[in-house]
């Protein structure tokens, strides 16, 4: 199955061509999209990942950009802006635990 997806946004592996997850922004859209089978229309299709999918994806807990420090919800799209602006936490430890590991030698 070939997909209309820009070269840009395409990464090849051994099953096929995947779409990656691909940023939207400027005009105030933020997020990502997540390629996924649309079973009532029975064809491939994006749809935008969620918040909670983002803060998964960055390594957070679950809900961590939920609520503020005062308590009151956070606006979705200031949650996104949040989780984007961040980094993913495994990431971070890998590279921390790689520094200390040299710095113990």
């Amino acid at each position: 199955m070939l997909l209309d997806v820009p070269q840009t946004q395409r990464i090849v592996t051994e099953k096929g061509v995947i779409p990656t997850l691909c940023c939207k922004g400027g005009g105030g859209s933020i997020g990502a999209n997540l390629l996924v089978w649309r079973e009532d229309k029975q064809a491939w299709d994006y749809r935008m990942i969620t918040p909670l999918e983002g803060e998964r994806l960055q390594g957070f807990p679950d809900n961590w950009t939920e609520y503020g420090e005062n308590g009151e919800k956070i606006k979705d799209t200031d949650r996104y802006t949040m989780i984007g602006n961040s980094v993913a936490l495994p990431c971070v430890d890998f590279v921390l635990g790689g520094i200390a590991e040299n710095l113990n030698n």
